[in-house]
């Protein structure tokens, strides 16, 4: 692992004044090799239902290249939303225990991922993520249109202005502008 390229906040729409009431965050380190981090950030549970939210732990595992963000959506309809059919045939699926590190090359059949994903875009829970995708983040545009197959509430966040040091270049870097606010 390397660096935070892209985070999932996940939680719940306030019903009057959108935002997100924030529960799990989900982090893509990259660099090494990717690797999603599930860790839940809040105490409170605002979902349909308090008692499927138990997932206090770490979660971690090494996402496929092909469909990496759908992944990580599979990773909210297990440990978050804990949908029972989802989890059902996760258990049934995966090589080892879900509460193992998982390498979705080798601890999963690649058809049986696939059954995965498509019982998850089935899940009608009532969810919002916020998704902030970082430079040079393996997230893209390409990734990201599986989101057209799910049904919860969805921000994508990019980029508008970065200033940071550059070691390579000595000198303190800028790109975009605050005028685009």
């Amino acid at each position: 692992m390397g660096t935070v390229t892209c985070s999932v906040l996940v939680g719940t729409s306030h019903q009057n004044h959108s935002g997100i009431i924030p529960e799990y965050i989900l982090n893509l380190w990259e660099n090494d090799k990717p690797a999603w981090v599930l860790r839940k950030i809040s105490q409170r549970n605002d979902f349909e239902d308090d008692k499927k939210n138990t997932t206090d732990s770490t979660i971690v595992w090494i996402p496929t290249l092909e469909n990496m963000f759908e992944d990580a959506l599979l990773m909210i309809g297990i440990y978050v939303i804990r949908d029972k059919k989802l989890v059902e045939l996760a258990e049934k699926y995966f090589k080892k225990d879900l509460s193992k590190k998982l390498m979705l090359y080798g601890d999963i059949d690649q058809e049986n991922l696939k059954k995965l994903y498509e019982t998850c875009r089935k899940i009608t829970a009532n969810y919002k993520i916020v998704v902030s995708i970082l430079d040079y983040s393996s997230i893209t545009k390409e990734k990201l249109r599986c989101l057209q197959d799910y049904s919860m509430d969805v921000e994508i966040l990019k980029t508008i202005y970065k200033r940071e040091f550059s070691v390579w270049a000595n000198r303190q870097e800028i790109r975009g502008s605050l005028e685009e606010l």
